[in-house]
């Protein structure tokens, strides 16, 4: 899991698709989710496509970016496709987690193409 920042957020221009947890390191709910989020990273380190990503909002330096991402409630899952959020509302486990952000890296990658279109 990569710690993140403002420095090396993921912008319009980023290669990958992220799934970023923000989150504060007194919240015991973060703390379950942790080696949930460990072994979905260890799943996907093999895919240059995903990465997984933690943003901890307690620290001054990152709390711009928690408030864009109208963070109120930890822990918050996200995925950032081109620099734009798409939220996460499934269970916090390892196999939903996965399934979902290959089903976004999917979409990105099939988005204007001719996959999503009807035969014809």
């Amino acid at each position: 899991v990569v710690g993140l920042c403002p420095a090396n957020w993921p912008t319009a221009s980023a290669d990958r698709v992220w799934m970023v947890v923000f989150h504060a390191p007194w919240c015991g709910h973060c703390r379950t989710l942790e080696p949930k989020l460990a072994e979905l990273a260890r799943q996907l380190a093999a895919d240059g496509t995903i990465g997984v990503g933690a943003l901890d909002c307690s620290i001054e330096e990152n709390q711009a970016l928690c408030r864009k991402h109208k963070i109120v409630g930890y822990p918050t899952l996200k995925a950032i496709v081109a620099g734009l959020p798409k939220s996460y509302d499934g269970a916090r486990e390892t196999g939903p987690m996965h399934a979902w952000i290959l089903k976004v890296a999917r979409e990105r990658s099939t988005r204007g193409g001719s996959a999503r279109c009807p035969g014809g």
